[in-house]
């Protein structure tokens, strides 16, 4: 069997369903997602859902801060919630990387981000049961705050399939499709192939050993974090994320009122 599509993306994750969602915001619809499970089923459904453009490289603040308006828009957008919950950002850092921090937000704010550095005080109205004393100075971002992943990516899914993408779902990339040194599309576990004049690999994790096969090592290095959930046995109110660079640890509250 084969089929064409002007794009096809392998992978049905966040970036997968929102690189399909943007090419049709543009009017580019003839569009096949192959995701080999279901929907956000991959690392996507287990982010912890961080929102932030507080990023020590400017191009990445930048693109945060576009996507972030996405996120503030939603409901208009896609018509329903993603899980987005503006509930602002902290970034607490020691002694040593003072300086660094300082740069790192004029950086931000020259691309458009609104952050800036608020003192200890402030910090403490915003988490009253957090041990500050190891922090030197704290970055804020009061538009940030946290999502959830798989709702997102299926608003994402939803949008484009409205627009006339095809999301496969349970349909497994196994090759791509190569013509001397372009590729021309894939070949799923069916035996289908999908001509495209453009391939997006959306495979996060896996990029590296799909890719192994034909000569190209991408710099990706999986690191498995541990994410333990807390019920903190009281209310502690609408309380912001928290990005710990001196335990390198991140604090956020869930829906419900435990804490991730």
């Amino acid at each position: 069997m084969s089929e064409t599509a002007d794009v096809v993306i392998v992978g049905g994750g966040l970036e997968g369903t929102a690189a399909a969602w943007a090419l049709s915001r543009r009017g580019v619809t003839d569009v096949v997602v192959c995701e080999r499970n279901t929907i956000a089923s991959g690392m996507t459904g287990k982010s912890s859902g961080i929102v932030r453009c507080h990023y020590g490289v400017s191009s990445l603040a930048a693109m945060a801060a576009y996507g972030l308006e996405v996120f503030e828009q939603a409901e208009y957008i896609f018509g329903t919630d993603i899980g987005f919950r503006q509930t602002g950002y902290v970034v607490g850092v020691g002694e040593q990387n003072v300086d660094a921090l300082r740069k790192s937000l004029a950086a931000q704010r020259a691309v458009g981000v609104d952050t800036e550095e608020i003192d200890k005080a402030e910090v403490a109205e915003l988490w009253p049961f957090a041990d500050l004393d190891p922090f030197a100075a704290f970055g804020w971002e009061a538009r940030g705050g946290y999502g959830d992943a798989y709702m997102t990516a299926q608003a994402f899914s939803a949008s484009a399939r409205a627009a006339g993408a095809r999301i496969r779902q349970g349909t497994e990339v196994t090759d791509l499709l190569v013509d001397g040194e372009r590729v021309t599309g894939v070949r799923t576990t069916d035996g289908t192939e999908i001509a495209a004049g453009t391939t997006v690999l959306a495979t996060g994790v896996w990029t590296r050993p799909f890719l192994t096969r034909y000569g190209l090592d991408i710099p990706i290095k999986v690191i498995r974090e541990q994410i333990v959930m807390i019920d903190p046995g009281l209310d502690v109110g609408k309380v912001p994320v928290f990005s710990d660079l001196v335990s390198l640890q991140y604090v956020r509250p869930e829906v419900g009122g435990e804490i991730l």
